[in-house]
């Protein structure tokens, strides 16, 4: 933590971190605003939104916490509204809000209300959450767009909604890269693996899981909430202009783009 606060890499920025009443969100948005930014804190949970912003206000920082959902066009304008009115400018985004059916289920399994759901978080709300702050960014010419994905976009048995919305990032993320790089605005992937978090907990077969996944690892151990914040801030940061429609894999190099190890 104290070279964090050494480090003020968003002095005076307002970031928006969606899912960040917990797991690598919270970690993100409290990184974020240790650095210097405006953490604005969305998610579907109240308590625990709030509970982040005091404890984020309590280190010194600044935030501002909205009980919402990445699916509702309208409860994120309103999101967006007023950061605007407290801050004038949002200079961050980071999509992480994120959910998988609970117990995960196979292709006979999987109902309409499942596939519609995840969907429309981990898809449509990023979508609609980039919408939504696009206008002020492609005002500042400036904007750091970060989205939260998963290993999982490989493909992961029992998991294929879930996978299939974390693939469809990437399409998503190096289209409007294109499109947006040119007024200042950079969108990357960051893709989570080997992490403990909320989502990845709730499996019935997490600590079976976890065993099997540590041999496997070529760092020898799990990851951390602040591993995958440090990733998203890098790409996130001021001096990551140059970067743009990247997609890193942050799983101690169980994961690789070119894995010359075999190791999945």
């Amino acid at each position: 933590m104290g070279d964090e606060m050494k480090v003020r890499r968003f002095e005076g920025q307002v970031g928006i971190v969606t899912g960040g009443g917990s797991g690598i969100g919270q970690a993100t948005a409290e990184r974020l605003a240790r650095e210097g930014g405006r953490a604005v804190l969305i998610g579907r949970d109240a308590e625990k939104l709030e509970a982040v912003r005091e404890r984020i206000e309590a280190e010194g920082g600044e935030a501002l916490a909205f009980p919402a959902d990445v699916a509702s066009a309208s409860a994120i304008r309103e999101a967006v509204a007023a950061t605007l009115e407290r801050w004038g400018r949002i200079d961050v985004l980071v999509n992480n809000a994120g959910l998988s059916p609970r117990p995960p289920k196979t292709v006979l399994e999987i109902e309409e209300d499942d596939f519609r759901r995840v969907v429309d978080t981990n898809l449509w709300g990023v979508f609609n959450c980039i919408q939504a702050v696009a206008p002020t960014m492609l005002e500042a010419g400036y904007g750091r767009i970060v989205n939260v994905g998963s290993v999982a976009y490989r493909g992961e048995p029992r998991l294929s909604i879930y996978s299939a919305t974390k693939a469809a990032l990437s399409g998503l993320t190096g289209a409007l890269s294109m499109e947006l790089a040119p007024h200042g605005i950079t969108l990357n992937v960051v893709a989570p693996g080997s992490t403990p978090t909320p989502l990845f907990e709730s499996h019935s077969d997490y600590e079976d899981r976890v065993a099997r996944m540590l041999p496997t690892i070529p760092v020898g151990r799990m990851g951390d909430v602040a591993d995958q914040a440090a990733a998203i801030l890098f790409f996130a940061a001021p001096e990551a202009g140059f970067l743009t429609s990247e997609l890193l894999h942050v799983s101690g190099g169980r994961y690789r783009s070119n894995n010359p190890m075999g190791v999945r």
